[in-house]
């Protein structure tokens, strides 16, 4: 499980309201999808994270699960940079 899947995992996302006024759970699969490198799923939260300009209710939950990404991402362009031949998956500690 990366660190992103662990944080998405960590919310309670049932109990948040959508800016499309359904639960938040579905907010997972777009947010996985983004995990997996689809550059396209992060466009897709418009409407549900935020509606124009406007945060919505699961926008602190999905941010968390984006800069999670993010922190993978930068940690993998940085070693490979620096010469290491792998994608890199940083441990999960408890």
């Amino acid at each position: 499980m990366s660190l992103a899947s662990r944080e998405l995992s960590r919310q309670d996302w049932d109990s948040v309201q959508c800016g499309c006024g359904k639960p938040a759970r579905h907010l997972v699969a777009l947010l996985e999808s983004a995990i997996d490198g689809n550059a396209g799923a992060l466009r897709a939260l418009d409407g549900h994270v935020f509606v124009q300009s406007i945060l919505m209710a699961p926008a602190p939950a999905a941010c968390a699960g984006v800069v999670a990404v993010m922190v993978v991402a930068l940690t993998t362009v940085m070693l490979l940079a620096a010469g290491a031949s792998r994608w890199f998956t940083p441990p999960i500690t408890a």
